[in-house]
């Protein structure tokens, strides 16, 4: 177990609890990279709320998914098919069915599109997306699969604990976090209400949206995963990638996906 917390626990019965702000991390993220994102947000906004809403004290949490190269790609594709449709969940059929995404080939995906037309540039973008973001974790697969389930059940537990307290909550999510916080504030709706959880959506890699979000124009990863018109509404234009100044960690992303790069 990743140990994540960024603050303790306020001990004195007569102040209220901190309110929890929950990150949510993206697609091939390590955990060390995850965390220097988490900082820079605290660093952002600050140990507490501003005194003229009500000064609460705020706990930065870290609701890491795992990351294992390539297979975020196939596991993104995975949740986002079954956000729309009913498909099979024998791991074998999974991959095969991305596989044939990223050639825009196949029985199986053919008779996919041939049933949901809609979608079909869902897959006919994938393997843009692919060619131009993944390079680097082609090299790397492995064969082992993300174990979401396992995700699942890290962060409802850890919800589960916040909502015993009467925490309210924030879920701040990045890229792929988007669906693993879109689960999460569904299981944490029922059981706190919806005004004691709310969601910040980041290049959402979603089209449900259970909050504000921000996408923005050059975001290659997004815009070429789920095609045009498929994907929540840009909200932000920026340059092109030569034009771009660097982001807080004084990288750039040609891709225009990253969180601290963007």
């Amino acid at each position: 177990m990743i140990n994540t917390a960024y603050a303790q626990t306020n001990t004195n019965p007569c102040e209220p609890k901190p309110l929890v702000f929950a990150f949510f991390n993206g697609v091939q993220t390590t955990p060390e990279e995850a965390r220097q994102a988490l900082n820079h947000m605290k660093a952002l906004y600050g140990e507490s709320v501003p005194s003229s809403i009500n000064g609460q004290k705020i706990q930065y949490e870290l609701m890491y998914n795992y990351t294992q190269g390539f297979e975020d790609f196939v596991e993104t594709f995975d949740q986002r098919l079954k956000e729309h449709i009913k498909v099979n969940d024998d791991e074998h059929m999974r991959y095969e069915l991305f596989f044939q995404a990223i050639k825009d080939n196949g029985s199986w995906l053919d008779k996919l599109k041939n049933k949901i037309p809609a979608y079909a540039n869902v897959f006919a973008n994938l393997s843009t997306l692919v060619r131009a973001a993944a390079t680097k974790a082609l090299v790397s697969l492995s064969g082992t699969t993300i174990n979401t389930s396992q995700n699942y059940a890290e962060h409802t537990a850890r919800i589960d604990n916040w909502a015993m307290e009467g925490r309210k909550m924030l879920f701040v999510a990045h890229s792929q976090g988007n669906l693993f916080a879109n689960a999460a504030y569904n299981y944490t709706k029922a059981i706190v209400g919806e005004k004691s959880v709310k969601v910040v959506h980041i290049a959402p890699a979603s089209v449900i949206l259970n909050g504000p979000h921000t996408l923005v124009s050059k975001d290659i990863v997004i815009i070429g995963l789920f095609g045009t018109g498929k994907i929540p509404t840009v909200t932000t234009p920026i340059s092109t990638f030569l034009l771009r100044p660097a982001g807080l960690n004084g990288k750039t992303d040609p891709l225009g996906h990253g969180l601290l790069e963007i």
